[in-house]
């Protein structure tokens, strides 16, 4: 299946708070899934400096993304598809053929690597 990169500005955001959407994302995707609609979380990396985060999901089109971060109240302002690079050799591959989480549910952030 594709992967789809959503973006989100989230100014003031707690850790807690990003752990809870994280959470909710989960949860969503899972349940869309259960209801015949597969979409998978992927993961999350959030720019402090910036309040600005992108998920990584896994779904046959972006409008089941969407659908999930609505559902889950996940504020974005786009979902794109992406693909990924292989850094150690150079080249373009796709991102669900190397992504080295596949098969994890989530990934835990830790709020102290992000306190200055």
């Amino acid at each position: 299946m594709p992967v789809y990169m959503v973006e989100r500005d989230l100014p003031g955001i707690e850790m807690e708070q990003l752990a809870a959407a994280q959470k909710a994302a989960i949860e969503t995707s899972n349940q869309f899934t259960a209801d015949g609609k597969p979409v998978r979380y992927i993961r999350t990396t959030f720019v402090p400096g910036e309040a600005h985060c992108m998920c990584l999901f896994e779904a046959g089109n972006p409008e089941v993304v969407e659908e999930v971060n609505r559902t889950a109240n996940i504020p974005f302002h786009s979902c794109s598809r992406g693909s990924g690079f292989n850094a150690a050799v150079g080249d373009r591959d796709s991102v669900e053929s190397r992504d080295p989480l596949r098969g994890y549910k989530s990934f835990s952030v830790n709020a102290a690597i992000f306190k200055k």
